[in-house]
């Protein structure tokens, strides 16, 4: 149940953090939004295909769709969404290296509550969050507080107009992008490896070295 429960400990990927130290301006937003649909390993709420419905429904507002996910899910009813959006779509393999690369290009994020939404706010990209589960939901309550999501709840209970609605507000309403954006940057800075590995040599320090 602490799995990934803080943002102190939340271990990035490699191309996130790489991005981290070069992140020294406000990051930009232009008139037309990139998304990124990031749902996890799998995405066992099969929140993807809801995401990218109300995509199809809003999608005068995007200048791209890149969809992270398994080259299993990639069904029917996947393929004549992403074939319904007229700008153009990248679906890349979950679960992918390129994260902190997919990020950089990316206006809007589509994710749950595990790590992707922990690597988005550090760098600054608003997001919109649909949990997988009650733990997650927990974990992002505290981000929602701080300003750096919209959090909808259990993406099981979540509806395409509820969907459609925030992706609208975050399209039209710039200054609340903007201070979104601030918001992650200020509350996540992806040391929680450094600081997983300081925990671990502060135990082997107390044990004391193995014997030989």
């Amino acid at each position: 149940e602490t799995y990934h429960h803080g943002p102190a400990f939340a271990p990035f990927h490699p191309s996130v953090i790489a991005r981290l130290d070069s992140q020294d301006t406000q990051r930009e937003r232009s008139d037309k939004l990139r998304v990124l649909v990031a749902f996890g390993t799998g995405d066992p709420g099969g929140l993807t295909h809801a995401a990218l419905s109300a995509l199809v429904e809003t999608q005068e507002h995007w200048e791209s769709v890149t969809v992270v996910v398994q080259p299993d899910q990639q069904d029917s009813d996947f393929n004549s969404l992403t074939a319904s959006l007229k700008c153009p779509v990248e679906v890349v393999s979950a679960p992918s290296d390129r994260m902190g690369e997919l990020m950089d290009q990316t206006g809007l994020a589509l994710v749950s509550g595990g790590v992707t939404a922990y690597e988005a706010s550090a760098l600054g990209v608003p997001s919109i969050v649909l949990c997988q589960n009650q733990r997650e939901l927990s974990r992002m309550e505290q981000f929602e507080r701080t300003g750096s999501v919209l959090l909808l709840g259990s993406g099981a209970m979540v509806t395409q107009e509820q969907l459609v609605r925030s992706l609208t507000r975050l399209a039209n309403d710039q200054a609340l992008w903007k201070r979104m954006s601030l918001a992650g940057r200020q509350i996540s800075d992806g040391r929680g490896v450094e600081r997983i590995s300081q925990i671990v040599m502060d135990l082997f320090g107390k044990q004391g070295a193995p014997a030989l």
